[in-house]
C-alpha cells in the first residue's frame, strides 16, 4: 500500500517549511518601535466580534446605530458603544444622512481587508489540518 505524499514526508522529515521566504510585504522596516505600537492597537481594536461584525455590515454602505443593530440582531447601546470605540481608532467614519442621526461608514477598509485575509487564511490551515487528520492512523 502506497503512503500519501504529505505522510512520507511528514515520516522522512523531508517536508518543506510552509512558508520558505518571506512575503516581500512583509518587510521589517514596515514594524518599527513605533510602528508596532500602532499594529497591536489596531489589532486590539479589531479583536472583538460584535466589532468584526459591525464592519463587514458597513462594508459598502451607510447605516446608523439602530439600523445595525436590526440587521445584527443586538442591542442598540452595546452597537453604539462598540462604534464609538471603531470611530476613535478611525475605522469608522461619521456622515451626515440629513436626518440628523449619526450615521457611520467604513473609513479603514485595509482593515477589513486585513481581516477577511486571516479568516482565509485559518479557513486553509483547518481544511490542510484536516487533510492531515483523515491520513492519520488514529482517525481511522
Amino acid at each position: 500500500m502506497s503512503t500519501s505524499p504529505r505522510r512520507h514526508q511528514r515520516e522522512t522529515g523531508t517536508r518543506q517549511p510552509r512558508h520558505p521566504r518571506r512575503h516581500p510585504a512583509a518587510s521589517q522596516s514596515h514594524l518599527t518601535e513605533l510602528g508596532t505600537d500602532v499594529v497591536a492597537t489596531r489589532l486590539r481594536t479589531l479583536g472583538h466580534p460584535m466589532r468584526l461584525r459591525i464592519m463587514r455590515a458597513l462594508d459598502g454602505r451607510q447605516a446608523n446605530a439602530d439600523q445595525l443593530a436590526e440587521t445584527l440582531g443586538e442591542q442598540v447601546g452595546a452597537i453604539r458603544a462598540h462604534l464609538a470605540v471603531l470611530y476613535r481608532a478611525g475605522v469608522v467614519r461619521r456622515v451626515d444622512d440629513g436626518a440628523g442621526r449619526p450615521t457611520y461608514e467604513l473609513a479603514d477598509w485595509p482593515s477589513l481587508w486585513l481581516v477577511q485575509q486571516l479568516a482565509y487564511r485559518l479557513r486553509l490551515r483547518a481544511m490542510e489540518d484536516g487533510d492531515e487528520a483523515e491520513e492519520s492512523p488514529a482517525c481511522r
